[in-house]
């Protein structure tokens, strides 16, 4: 949860969980307003944390939610029943 305490990594999960498939770097530093260096910091970080999984399409790197991690699948059910 520690990971999820910044403003810009909350927003990227609720984008996550919204989202159907995989976000590229670009596209969040786009939403957010960001530069792709600190897009990149944010996604590394929740990285880390187990929350999502990175996926190299060629140069493009991408981002999923890692599914496979109980925690996360229960805080997506929680915030799909929304």
């Amino acid at each position: 949860f520690e990971a999820l305490s910044d403003e810009n990594r909350c927003k990227m999960f609720r984008i996550f969980a919204k989202q159907k498939g995989n976000i590229c770097v670009s596209d969040f530093a786009k939403i957010l307003g960001l530069t792709l260096a600190g897009a990149s910091q944010h996604l590394k970080i929740l990285e880390r944390a187990d929350i999502i999984r990175r996926i190299k399409k060629g140069k493009m790197v991408c981002y999923e939610i890692n599914k496979n991690n109980k925690v996360i699948r229960s805080l997506l059910k929680v915030l799909n029943n929304k």
